[in-house]
């Protein structure tokens, strides 16, 4: 009996500790929706274009269907994007197919054109992006150190998005897979920013996940005043010291007037935990000085929408690693050598994108004003430390004050 308890207890650490994408060299590049603005977002063709480009990872998000079908898309509504207005959820997937995925896609190089509108880009189901790069038979994948990366982000705070999650890559843990030598936790990590969902997922399968928001802001805080105030580091590790059930935090390189991107920071950041596998992700930096600043603090992933900037800054610092895809993806290089040839007018370094990338969650607000909030606290606490001792010394003084007179 405890044979088998102990057992199961040293899978269930295993799989706490995975790491994700075991066959990347750290640092890598995690494409945001697919090098979003030399593409239209979170497409086949954007995914197409970032690999081509020599992206290690993909990144995008799913967003569930009214017929329970998990698609690729970020926004709650389709007006930024296509050429249709609603939610995702009052859509079916078969409804979703009609619209024009590529109907608003401006090319950062080509301002005010939409050079792909009306070419038959279309929304792609989760099960499509993964059938088209995973193959739908074993055939397609000769090697599992080949296979394609994906990091995904479920937005819908619903346990049937998890659900269906699980179910689309149990097809890729079949006997077919397995003899193959494909294993598909190695090549996915999964994030959201709803603790509950990562609860589910966590309990539901062995997949390799992120931080949610809630466990972001229990590090992002304290590594912030830890920075500021050094010297509360050994109190704080006497009360608090974060063991972490995922493998990575995914974090801005900065917030308004926040800095993260410091190497004070990472430190700090990194002398929270015990373990020293757990992974600093970065996003959204598409510039060459951000992200070169990033590679020389310890950044383990860059997540950018500059797949050719980053890979261009990753080469220059010696650090790029080739991505060893299937033989078969030999056939978008015709895609990249068509970005090439337009980047003498991308140029090398954009602006931050931050206008179209901005952080509106609760979390990054309180972490933005922490200091306030510190301070707010602080004052809180003798206000209500003096009302204490109003309330206690008031009936005791005139309990002494009759004794006086007595």
């Amino acid at each position: 009996m405890y044979n088998v308890l102990f057992v199961v207890l040293f899978v269930c650490v295993a799989y706490s500790f995975k790491q994700p994408f075991p066959y990347l060299e750290k640092p890598y590049i995690i494409a945001h929706r697919g090098s979003r603005v030399l593409a239209p977002e979170a497409t086949i063709m954007a995914f197409e274009t970032a690999l081509s480009l020599g992206a290690h990872v993909l990144e995008f998000d799913v967003r569930i269907t009214s017929d329970n079908v998990l698609v690729v898309f970020h926004d709650e509504l389709l007006d930024r994007t296509t050429d249709a207005s609603g939610s995702v959820r009052s859509r079916s997937y078969d409804q979703l197919q009609l619209m024009d995925a590529a109907h608003k896609f401006t090319p950062i190089n080509n301002p005010g054109q939409s050079p792909h509108r009306g070419s038959g880009i279309k929304i792609p189901s989760l099960s499509q992006v993964l059938q088209h790069f995973w193959g739908a038979k074993p055939s397609k994948i000769t090697s599992d150190r080949k296979a394609v990366n994906f990091n995904i982000e479920i937005k819908d705070k619903d346990s049937l998005a998890v659900t269906k999650l699980i179910e689309e890559f149990e097809k890729y843990r079949t006997s077919d897979w397995v003899k193959a030598g494909f294993k598909v936790d190695n090549h996915i990590l999964v994030c959201s920013k709803y603790g509950s969902v990562m609860d589910e997922l966590g309990k539901k399968s062995t997949i390799p996940t992120c931080a949610s928001e809630t466990d972001c802001m229990k590090i992002l805080i304290p590594s912030l005043i830890l920075t500021s105030y050094p010297v509360l580091t050994p109190i704080h590790h006497m009360f608090s010291r974060e063991e972490p059930r995922f493998c990575a935090y995914s974090i801005p390189s900065r917030f308004s007037k926040l800095d993260f991107s410091n190497i004070d920071f990472m430190r700090t950041m990194r002398s929270q935990t015990d373990r020293n596998d757990l992974q600093i992700h970065y996003w959204v930096v598409n510039d060459s000085e951000g992200i070169q600043n990033l590679i020389e603090i310890g950044a383990d992933a860059i997540i950018t929408d500059r797949t050719d900037v980053a890979v261009k800054v990753f080469k220059r610092m010696n650090v790029y690693k080739e991505v060893q895809l299937e033989d078969w993806t030999r056939s978008m290089k015709g895609i990249a050598d068509k970005v090439r040839s337009d980047q003498l007018t991308y140029g090398d370094d954009v602006q931050d994108l931050v206008s179209i990338h901005l952080c509106n969650s609760p979390v990054c607000y309180v972490i933005e004003n922490f200091q306030l909030l510190l301070v707010g606290v602080i004052v809180m606490s003798f206000v209500c430390f003096y009302q204490l001792c109003y309330c206690c010394y008031y009936p005791i003084g005139n309990t002494i004050n009759k004794i006086k007179k007595d």
